[in-house]
């Protein structure tokens, strides 16, 4: 597993070893080899990240690319933006890109399969 913590220089875990983000430290972690990444976590508390990781897997898969489909991602982005941020993303396409991206979808009814999506925490 390949991971990395904002600010620092991506490192790699093997297998049976632990890696531990702290909460509120940015990070983010991917496949390093070949294969698809298996990994277990532990999370407290989960809150709505099952389902918020699940949904933006499912998005990166949808779109084919490295990057989730943009309507997705926009409603994700912005729902949950009090529980996760992606620092990576610049302040003017969270600004104003994703939500006029998450407007269209709205208006187009893209998002019928997010109903029953968990709340987000205020």
């Amino acid at each position: 597993m390949g991971f990395q913590i904002l600010g620092e220089e991506p490192k790699e875990a093997g297998v049976g070893e632990t890696v531990l983000f702290k909460r509120g430290t940015p990070h983010k972690f991917w496949s390093a080899g070949t294969e698809p990444l298996e990994c277990e976590g532990w999370i407290q508390p989960v809150n709505s990240v099952i389902y918020y990781l699940s949904k933006l897997y499912a998005a990166q898969n949808k779109s084919g690319k490295g990057q989730p489909e943009a309507f997705d991602s926009a409603y994700l982005i912005l729902k949950y933006k009090n529980e996760y941020d992606l620092p990576e993303i610049p302040g003017f396409v969270k600004s104003v890109i994703l939500p006029i991206t998450l407007a269209i979808g709205q208006w187009t009814g893209k998002y019928k399969h997010f109903e029953g999506a968990p709340e987000p925490l205020k």
